[in-house]
């Protein structure tokens, strides 16, 4: 491995929960067994460090959501997405959090935020197509990705924070409630009254 990963990976542990603000450079360096000034070789300072793992993980997570995706019905395609978002939560829980606790920071550079955007405009074009088709309820579709999402992250949360592994089957057992939250079927009323 690299010192330029040996540094991220480091950086994953101690930044995962948030701490970032509160981690100074020292403690990284010694925590990826690199004396500080390499840290800054390979980055510009603590700021640096946490942009690149920021778009390293999320660039995997869009890379896990959207690579060979083929767009069907909508509810299938849903579920699919779904089931790979749900397997990077499993296999990557501290990625996972990191990307949580770091998505809306001041300290994320331009780089940062444009990688983010890039998947969240992904999620809410296809929730605007399916609402075309008829299949998704009206609304913003940018709160309808975040209603969904933000289900998974709590999920994700609360084991987390108990301590206990999430379920093999997680995304047996939440797809068909996500998938309810948005589709038309199970809310009719809504579109009834508008």
């Amino acid at each position: 491995m690299s010192k330029a990963t040996d540094i991220l990976d480091a950086a994953l542990e101690l930044f995962e929960g948030g701490s970032y603000g509160s981690t100074p450079v020292p403690a990284l360096a010694q925590r990826a067994g690199v004396g500080t000034g390499t840290i800054y070789r390979h980055f510009p300072g603590k700021e640096g460090v946490v942009n690149a793992l920021y778009q390293r993980w999320k660039t995997a997570l869009a890379a896990r959501l959207l690579d060979e995706l083929q767009p069907s019905d909508p509810e299938a395609t849903f579920r699919e997405i779904w089931r790979r978002l749900c397997s990077f939560v499993i296999e990557q829980p501290a990625a996972f959090a990191f990307l949580e606790s770091h998505h809306h920071q001041q300290y994320l550079d331009a780089e940062s935020r444009r990688i983010g955007d890039e998947l969240d405009t992904a999620m809410t074009e296809l929730i605007a197509i399916w609402q075309r088709a008829g299949k998704v309820r009206s609304g913003p579709a940018s709160l309808m990705v975040a209603q969904a999402y933000g289900g998974l992250v709590g999920v994700a949360r609360a084991h987390r924070d108990r301590g206990l592994a999430l379920p093999a089957d997680l995304a047996d057992q939440t797809a068909t409630g996500a998938w309810n939250l948005l589709s038309l079927q199970h809310h009719p009323e809504k579109e009834n009254s508008t």
